[in-house]
């Protein structure tokens, strides 16, 4: 009996496995020539090497490739020519080879780096998502061989519509895939938020992001912004310092920054999409009670004397005193109320912004709280509390540390700059302001905010909710004990 031999095994066996497979003779190409042969000198002349000749290359389309398939004689093992048919793969830059003797089949997966046995070939749809599109043909007189580095077929399919548009003009005028560093990317989102004018805070923490995520990326030896898939930032994720409510805050920072990479068409999807977000347990702060306000006040004095001289002791005493009645009365940040422009308090109302409809939105403040600004000692003429010379933030971080000394002198517990704020939105919430004039005068984007963030008022709403139901029986005679309604309850009985 004659022995098979390499020929016989394709004609004999792969083939019709391929053709069970659901693969037809225009996705197949068979003994296909894909390099010229390696150019050897020898003494005064130069010979040419064999040519590299796939048996088998299985395509999605006319243009576009997707597995290589070598075939060996049905008395080898199946895995003995896989280095072969992997080395074929990678000069194409497809991401399967196969290998069979006929009898089995051996799959390299280079997604995976696996070598997985099967029992037939994988059919042309089961690969069609999973493979980056593979280009080789012709266009006018050029030969191209070249992976493009995504894997949707549409878009694959408009690349090269395009090319072939261009295919008369002069040579490499048309689109070439790129790949986009992470540097690049990032610089690219920083001058876009710029552009659209984004507060400082903002860019701020993306400056922040940007500096770790590069710090994480040359660790690990990243340059391309496609490399971030989402193993990559599932990792990068452990090594993130913050938790709870700041590290939902990043990851939504990270989303937006490889939502801004997706819509540029530098990667195919977003992976930081596909990263669950983190337990946050929400710890809302409280208002301050009238009882606390009166021993904050009274401390800002002793703020005062922890400065030598008595007239700065009273000049920063009165700086602190207005800063406080401030932050209460008009429900400021702690950033907006340092960096306060003069200019922006005229006819005893403070200035906010403009809405959407270009009205501006005021807020009047109290005489007391007037009078304390006024009396605010000038070292700047355009700010009340704030130089103007130096960082905004360094300006807030001195006013933080001096209210967290001034919350200790009034023994006020877990105070924050920040329960001002809530303190000016439940007051009004208290006084029957509806809450979407309280949203206007935060500046939320929407009323959703203001109750998510203003939960603890709730209680003292629904506490006026039965009061209001409890003062409405008065008039209810069923609950008087009127003659009448105890006599038709007796002749029920």
């Amino acid at each position: 009996m004659p022995i098979e031999t390499e020929a016989d095994t394709c004609r004999k066996y792969v083939l019709p496995k391929l053709y069970a497979a659901g693969w037809s003779d225009d996705q197949i190409n068979e003994q296909r020539t894909f390099t010229d042969g390696r150019i050897v000198p020898i003494g005064d002349r130069v010979i040419r090497r064999a040519q590299k000749r796939a048996d088998y290359l299985l395509r999605y389309s006319r243009d576009f490739a997707l597995a290589v398939v070598e075939a060996k004689a049905t008395y080898k093992k199946a895995g003995d020519g896989l280095q072969q048919a992997k080395e074929y793969a990678e000069i194409l830059g497809l991401q399967f080879a196969y290998l069979s003797n006929g009898h089995e089949i051996v799959e390299h997966d280079f997604l995976t780096g696996r070598d997985n046995d099967l029992c037939a070939f994988p059919s042309r749809k089961f690969r069609r998502c999973q493979c980056p599109v593979w280009v080789d043909g012709f266009l006018g007189d050029q030969e191209l061989r070249k992976s493009l580095r995504i894997k949707k077929w549409d878009k694959a399919q408009r690349i090269v519509r395009e090319w072939e548009a261009h295919a008369d003009d002069p040579p490499k005028t048309y689109p070439q895939p790129s790949l986009i560093s992470i540097q690049h990317a990032c610089d690219t989102l920083l001058n876009d938020a710029a552009a659209r004018n984004l507060r400082e805070s903002t860019l701020k923490k993306y400056r922040l992001l940007f500096r770790q995520l590069h710090s994480f990326a040359v660790g690990k030896g990243f340059r391309f912004i496609k490399e971030l898939d989402l193993s990559a930032l599932r990792e990068f994720r452990m090594t993130w310092p913050n938790r709870n409510l700041g590290a939902l805050k990043k990851l939504e920072y990270l989303r937006a920054f490889f939502s801004f990479a997706k819509d540029s068409d530098w990667i195919p999807d977003n992976p930081a999409s596909k990263i669950k977000n983190p337990r946050v347990s929400h710890c809302p702060t409280m208002p301050y009670s009238h009882d606390e306000m009166i021993k904050i006040l009274r401390a800002c004095d002793e703020y005062g004397q922890k400065f030598q001289g008595e007239r700065r002791a009273q000049e920063n005493a009165r700086r602190a005193r207005a800063l406080v009645l401030l932050l209460r009365y008009s429900g400021l940040r702690i950033t907006d109320a340092v960096g306060l422009a003069r200019n922006r308090i005229t006819n005893e109302k403070l200035f906010l912004y403009t809405a959407k409809t270009g009205a501006p939105v005021y807020c009047p403040l109290p005489e007391v709280a007037l009078a304390a600004l006024d009396a605010v000692p000038r070292t700047s003429e355009r700010y009340f509390f704030w130089t103007g010379d130096s960082k905004i933030e360094s300006a807030v971080t001195n006013w933080q540390n001096a209210l967290r000394d001034i919350f200790l002198w009034a023994g006020v517990t877990k105070g924050h700059a920040h329960r001002f704020r809530d303190t000016f939105a439940v007051e009004l919430l208290l006084s029957r302001v509806p809450i979407e004039r309280v949203s206007v005068l935060l500046g939320h984007a929407s009323v959703r905010i203001t109750e998510k963030h203003y939960a603890p008022w709730v209680r003292e709403r629904q506490a006026q909710l039965e009061e209001d139901i409890q003062r409405s029986w008065e008039r209810d005679p069923l609950l008087k004990g009127t003659p009448e309604v105890h006599e038709e309850r007796r002749i029920s009985n």
